[in-house]
Protein backbone atom coordinates (compact mmCIF):
# COMPACT_ATOMS: atom_id res chain seq x y z
CA UNK A 1 0.00 0.00 0.00
CA UNK A 2 1.49 3.34 -1.08
CA UNK A 3 0.23 6.90 -0.61
CA UNK A 4 1.91 10.00 -2.03
CA UNK A 5 1.96 13.53 -0.61
CA UNK A 6 -1.07 14.68 -2.61
CA UNK A 7 -2.97 11.59 -1.50
CA UNK A 8 -2.09 12.29 2.13
CA UNK A 9 -3.58 15.77 1.84
CA UNK A 10 -6.72 14.42 0.17
CA UNK A 11 -7.30 11.85 2.92
CA UNK A 12 -6.94 14.51 5.66
CA UNK A 13 -9.26 16.89 3.83
CA UNK A 14 -11.84 14.14 3.28
CA UNK A 15 -12.39 13.94 7.04
CA UNK A 16 -12.32 17.74 7.48
CA UNK A 17 -8.90 17.79 9.08
CA UNK A 18 -7.01 15.99 11.83
CA UNK A 19 -7.12 17.17 15.47
CA UNK A 20 -3.73 17.82 17.02
CA UNK A 21 -2.36 19.02 20.34
CA UNK A 22 0.85 20.95 19.67
CA UNK A 23 3.10 21.29 22.74
CA UNK A 24 4.64 24.48 21.37
CA UNK A 25 4.34 26.85 18.45
CA UNK A 26 6.19 25.86 15.26
CA UNK A 27 7.15 27.92 12.25
CA UNK A 28 8.82 26.87 9.02
CA UNK A 29 9.77 29.39 6.37
CA UNK A 30 10.35 26.64 3.80
CA UNK A 31 6.69 25.58 3.79
CA UNK A 32 5.41 28.95 5.01
CA UNK A 33 3.77 27.18 7.94
CA UNK A 34 2.99 28.93 11.21
CA UNK A 35 1.16 26.87 13.83
CA UNK A 36 0.35 27.99 17.36
CA UNK A 37 0.60 25.83 20.47
CA UNK A 38 -2.44 24.03 21.81
CA UNK A 39 -5.49 22.24 20.39
CA UNK A 40 -6.32 22.75 16.72
CA UNK A 41 -7.52 20.98 13.60
CA UNK A 42 -5.00 20.83 10.75
CA UNK A 43 -6.17 20.71 7.16
CA UNK A 44 -4.40 18.59 4.56
CA UNK A 45 -1.80 21.19 3.65
CA UNK A 46 -1.00 22.01 7.28
CA UNK A 47 -0.89 18.34 8.31
CA UNK A 48 1.51 17.46 5.50
CA UNK A 49 3.77 20.41 6.34
CA UNK A 50 3.77 19.51 10.05
CA UNK A 51 4.57 15.88 9.28
CA UNK A 52 7.48 16.82 7.01
CA UNK A 53 9.01 19.74 8.96
CA UNK A 54 12.72 19.64 9.68
CA UNK A 55 13.54 23.34 9.77
CA UNK A 56 12.30 26.40 11.60
CA UNK A 57 11.51 27.13 15.21
CA UNK A 58 9.94 24.83 17.77
CA UNK A 59 11.56 21.73 16.26
CA UNK A 60 14.75 19.79 17.00
CA UNK A 61 15.38 18.98 13.33
CA UNK A 62 15.83 15.31 14.25
CA UNK A 63 14.44 12.63 11.94
CA UNK A 64 13.36 10.66 15.01
CA UNK A 65 11.47 13.70 16.31
CA UNK A 66 9.77 14.02 12.94
CA UNK A 67 8.74 10.34 13.09
CA UNK A 68 7.19 10.95 16.53
CA UNK A 69 5.14 13.82 15.12
CA UNK A 70 4.05 11.72 12.14
CA UNK A 71 2.96 8.87 14.41
CA UNK A 72 0.90 11.12 16.66
CA UNK A 73 -0.77 12.61 13.61
CA UNK A 74 -1.58 9.14 12.25
CA UNK A 75 -2.93 8.04 15.63
CA UNK A 76 -5.25 11.04 15.85
CA UNK A 77 -6.39 10.48 12.28
CA UNK A 78 -7.13 6.83 13.09
CA UNK A 79 -9.04 7.87 16.20
CA UNK A 80 -11.19 10.32 14.29
CA UNK A 81 -11.93 7.86 11.48
CA UNK A 82 -12.76 5.03 13.89
CA UNK A 83 -14.86 7.18 16.21
CA UNK A 84 -18.64 7.06 16.23
CA UNK A 85 -18.81 10.54 14.73
CA UNK A 86 -17.28 9.19 11.51
CA UNK A 87 -18.29 5.53 11.25
CA UNK A 88 -21.94 6.23 11.88
CA UNK A 89 -22.28 9.09 9.44
CA UNK A 90 -22.51 7.27 6.10
CA UNK A 91 -21.68 10.26 3.92
CA UNK A 92 -18.53 11.06 5.90
CA UNK A 93 -17.40 7.44 5.77
CA UNK A 94 -18.12 7.35 2.03
CA UNK A 95 -16.08 10.50 1.42
CA UNK A 96 -13.17 9.09 3.42
CA UNK A 97 -13.18 5.73 1.64
CA UNK A 98 -13.35 7.41 -1.76
CA UNK A 99 -10.38 9.60 -0.84
CA UNK A 100 -8.39 6.56 0.34
CA UNK A 101 -9.27 4.54 -2.76
CA UNK A 102 -8.30 7.42 -5.03
CA UNK A 103 -5.12 8.36 -3.20
CA UNK A 104 -3.42 5.04 -2.57
CA UNK A 105 -1.84 2.37 -4.72
CA UNK A 106 -3.04 -1.00 -3.42
CA UNK A 107 -3.12 -4.65 -4.42
CA UNK A 108 -5.88 -5.76 -6.79
CA UNK A 109 -9.00 -6.79 -4.92
CA UNK A 110 -8.14 -4.74 -1.85
CA UNK A 111 -8.63 -1.20 -3.06
CA UNK A 112 -12.24 -1.39 -4.27
CA UNK A 113 -14.89 0.70 -2.52
CA UNK A 114 -16.89 -2.14 -0.94
CA UNK A 115 -13.80 -3.84 0.49
CA UNK A 116 -12.44 -0.64 2.03
CA UNK A 117 -15.84 0.34 3.47
CA UNK A 118 -16.25 -3.08 5.06
CA UNK A 119 -12.70 -2.95 6.41
CA UNK A 120 -13.26 0.46 7.99
CA UNK A 121 -16.50 -0.61 9.65
CA UNK A 122 -15.04 -3.90 10.87
CA UNK A 123 -12.35 -1.95 12.74
CA UNK A 124 -14.88 0.10 14.73
CA UNK A 125 -14.05 -1.67 18.03
CA UNK A 126 -10.34 -0.81 17.78
CA UNK A 127 -9.16 1.74 20.32
CA UNK A 128 -6.02 3.47 18.96
CA UNK A 129 -4.98 4.27 22.56
CA UNK A 130 -4.67 0.60 23.50
CA UNK A 131 -4.83 -1.53 20.36
CA UNK A 132 -2.29 0.20 18.11
CA UNK A 133 1.40 0.43 19.02
CA UNK A 134 3.64 3.01 17.37
CA UNK A 135 7.40 2.58 17.55
CA UNK A 136 10.72 3.32 15.94
CA UNK A 137 13.55 0.82 15.63
CA UNK A 138 15.63 0.61 18.83
CA UNK A 139 18.74 2.64 18.07
CA UNK A 140 21.71 4.20 19.80
CA UNK A 141 24.25 6.85 18.88
CA UNK A 142 26.80 5.55 16.43
CA UNK A 143 30.09 5.27 18.35
CA UNK A 144 31.95 6.28 15.20
CA UNK A 145 29.86 9.40 14.62
CA UNK A 146 27.59 9.96 17.66
CA UNK A 147 26.45 13.49 16.79
CA UNK A 148 25.18 12.64 13.31
CA UNK A 149 24.16 9.00 12.89
CA UNK A 150 22.57 6.15 14.83
CA UNK A 151 22.87 2.37 14.68
CA UNK A 152 20.59 -0.45 15.85
CA UNK A 153 20.90 -1.14 19.57
CA UNK A 154 21.12 -4.57 21.16
CA UNK A 155 17.34 -4.50 21.73
CA UNK A 156 16.53 -4.37 18.02
CA UNK A 157 16.92 -8.10 17.39
CA UNK A 158 14.16 -8.98 19.86
CA UNK A 159 11.79 -6.52 18.18
CA UNK A 160 12.49 -8.02 14.73
CA UNK A 161 11.80 -11.52 16.10
CA UNK A 162 8.52 -10.41 17.68
CA UNK A 163 7.37 -8.89 14.38
CA UNK A 164 8.44 -12.02 12.49
CA UNK A 165 6.40 -14.24 14.80
CA UNK A 166 3.42 -11.88 15.07
CA UNK A 167 4.00 -11.13 18.74
CA UNK A 168 3.42 -7.85 20.64
CA UNK A 169 6.35 -5.48 20.52
CA UNK A 170 5.17 -3.05 23.20
CA UNK A 171 6.89 -4.94 26.08
CA UNK A 172 10.18 -4.80 24.16
CA UNK A 173 10.28 -1.07 23.56
CA UNK A 174 12.54 1.24 25.52
CA UNK A 175 12.16 4.96 26.16
CA UNK A 176 13.76 5.81 22.82
CA UNK A 177 11.80 3.40 20.59
CA UNK A 178 8.44 3.77 22.32
CA UNK A 179 6.53 6.52 20.52
CA UNK A 180 4.95 9.42 22.46
CA UNK A 181 1.82 8.59 20.45
CA UNK A 182 1.40 5.53 22.68
CA UNK A 183 0.70 7.81 25.64
CA UNK A 184 -3.01 7.45 26.39
CA UNK A 185 -3.08 11.16 27.13
CA UNK A 186 -2.25 11.93 23.51
CA UNK A 187 -5.92 11.62 22.62
CA UNK A 188 -8.46 10.93 25.35
CA UNK A 189 -8.98 8.51 28.17
CA UNK A 190 -12.55 7.68 27.27
CA UNK A 191 -14.62 8.03 24.10
CA UNK A 192 -17.46 10.52 23.85
CA UNK A 193 -20.55 9.47 25.77
CA UNK A 194 -22.62 7.11 23.66
CA UNK A 195 -19.80 6.15 21.33
CA UNK A 196 -19.22 2.82 23.07
CA UNK A 197 -22.89 1.97 22.58
CA UNK A 198 -22.23 2.08 18.84
CA UNK A 199 -19.25 -0.25 19.13
CA UNK A 200 -16.62 2.48 18.81
CA UNK A 201 -13.90 2.88 21.45
CA UNK A 202 -11.95 5.57 19.62
CA UNK A 203 -11.63 9.16 20.74
CA UNK A 204 -13.50 11.66 18.62
CA UNK A 205 -12.12 14.97 17.38
CA UNK A 206 -13.85 16.70 20.28
CA UNK A 207 -12.31 14.26 22.77
CA UNK A 208 -8.80 14.85 21.44
CA UNK A 209 -9.10 18.62 21.45
CA UNK A 210 -10.61 18.66 24.96
CA UNK A 211 -7.80 16.46 26.27
CA UNK A 212 -5.11 18.80 24.96
CA UNK A 213 -3.01 20.15 27.80
CA UNK A 214 -0.50 22.22 25.81
CA UNK A 215 0.41 25.54 27.31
Amino acid sequence: MVVDFAGFEDVINAVDGVPMCLPNAVTDAYSMTNLSAGPQVLDGTQALAYARMRHGTGLTGSDLDRIDRQQELLKNLASKVLSAEMLYRPQDLTNFVKAVAGSMTMDDGFGDFDTLTGLAFSMRSINPDTDITFATAPVMADPANPKVTVVFSSKAAAVWQAIKHDQPIAPLLDEQSNSPANDAGASATEPTAGAADCGSQAASEEDILNACTAA
